[in-house]
């Protein structure tokens, strides 16, 4: 038996990833990059989707078991409310039933809910889930009854705690040390990721995916005079956000950059493979037949579900956008689309306009509306991540310092000056970002100054962006 206790001083993150068809440990390790991983919910092993009752990011799935559970929050805190609470408050965007209930207000407490699952009753490897008002407690057990499942979390200090999915779907991790072992890919899995224990203020660059919608080749998609081609439109300003982005310091990833059309399913898997915290895709609208002009008009933004970090970017998002561009503003709307259903960050979808309204269109040829609609996505954008537009924002050019890099080994030791035979005073991880403020030559190695004065790394395992 594993009990694993985590402050909460200590985490700097709880997630959830809920993943269609399933992922193997290693691949959400791999993936995600978290510090610690268990599996979560009891899931139907022929259709890999969830049966225990759950909402990762608002979006909810499941159906059995407790009408009470666990709920992660926007700030990262944990706690335990109704499943109809958390569903009703936004900032509760993951949440987890009971399946069943182990421990509540500090005493063992065993509840079903709508339904007992055979499954789970007697003896079996046990996942479990709890938490007190100092921490965080993941609980990994031998083949145990549920009594005595509740009488472990009882004894490892839970005040609520939680029966997760078990057998052979146990699996818990810290970095490389695996307590209990699956090889299944499980549907859902809480992670958590733990602040870096080292004096450095990182200064992890935020990533952002942006979706220049359609291709050249894609049939439709261009105004009823054939002068606009949507796709144009939607790559010109992808690249004048990404351009604005990181001139502020975000790492970009484009899902396409060529004329070529790319599969739903490949954007949404560029994104997710980027690890980003958000995907905005950008296109522009169309009504009626495609060969005549119509009166359709206005501006509006697309989300999976309303309620979450989603509707938070599309709202920031809007906000510029509207005073900016001058268009009629038809509001925040959902829509089951493959872009914003099978990605695994807040995501949403502009459309800028019509084309096939005529004096729409002529805005979206024009450079300088095109230009107010990336300033617009972009300051949405940038306001969402917490980071402060600038007008002048710096680009990334050939001038000295400050410039950033991305760390591209495993882990990098930073050395107290610029060569191997200093001390070392602390190490940075792969793809953290640094800014760099100064250069010192040892032999052939060029040493990189850290922003934050703990010291020097080596060029060599490093990357500008």
């Amino acid at each position: 038996m594993t009990s694993l206790k985590i402050k909460r001083s200590e985490i700097e993150k709880i997630d959830i990833a809920n993943i269609q068809g399933g992922f193997t440990a290693s691949q959400v390790m791999d993936r995600y990059k978290p510090d610690i991983i268990i599996n979560l919910a009891l899931y139907d092993m022929a259709s890999l989707t969830n049966i225990t009752k759950m909402l990762d990011e608002n979006k909810e799935s499941g159906y059995l078991f407790s009408d009470e559970g666990i709920y992660i929050d926007v700030n990262n805190n944990i706690g335990w409310c109704t499943f109809n609470e958390a569903r009703a408050d936004s900032n509760k965007d993951d949440y987890i039933s009971g399946s069943p209930i182990l421990v509540k207000n500090g005493a063992i407490s065993i509840e079903w809910g709508n339904k007992v699952s055979s499954y789970l009753l007697g003896s079996h490897k046990r996942s479990i889930l709890g938490f007190n008002d100092d921490e965080v407690v993941l609980i990994s057990t031998d083949e145990v009854t549920l009594e005595k499942a509740a009488k472990i979390a009882l004894d490892s200090g839970c005040k609520y705690a939680i029966n997760l999915d078990g057998g052979g779907s146990c699996h818990l991790q810290e970095g490389n040390r695996i307590y209990t072992g699956s090889a299944r890919r499980n549907v859902s899995w809480l992670m958590i990721y733990k602040k870096n224990t080292n004096e450095e203020v990182l200064e992890m660059a935020k990533k952002v995916c942006i979706d220049a919608g359609h291709g050249k080749s894609t049939s439709g998609k261009r105004s009823p005079d054939g002068k606009l081609k949507e796709y144009e439109f939607n790559r010109d300003v992808a690249k004048r956000i990404k351009t604005i982005l990181e001139a502020h310091g975000v790492d970009v990833t484009l899902t396409c950059t060529g004329d070529t059309d790319v599969s739903l399913t490949q954007r949404a898997k560029t994104a997710n493979n980027a690890k980003v915290d958000c995907f905005v895709s950008i296109h522009a609208n169309a009504h009626g037949n495609g060969v005549t002009w119509t009166t359709a008009q206005g501006w509006e933004i697309y989300v999976c579900a309303k309620g979450g970090k989603a509707e938070k970017l599309a709202k920031a998002i809007q906000k510029h956008s509207i005073p900016e561009l001058g268009l009629k503003d038809r509001g925040i709307k959902e829509a089951n689309y493959t872009v914003l259903t099978q990605t695994s960050m807040p995501a949403v979808l502009v459309e800028h306009g019509f084309f096939t309204n005529k004096e729409e269109c002529e805005k979206l040829k024009s450079d300088s509306f095109r230009q107010k609609c990336a300033e617009a996505d972009a300051k949405g954008i940038l306001e969402y991540l917490g980071i402060t537009y600038k007008e002048k924002a710096e680009t990334n050019t050939d001038s000295k310092f400050p410039y950033k890099v991305k760390i591209t080994a495993n882990l990098l030791n930073v050395r107290k000056d610029a060569g191997t035979n200093y001390p070392v005073t602390c190490t940075v991880k792969h793809n953290e970002v640094y800014t760099i403020v100064g250069e010192k030559q040892n032999g052939s190695t060029t040493w990189l100054k850290l922003k934050s004065g703990l010291g020097y790394i080596s060029s060599k395992y490093t990357k500008r962006v």
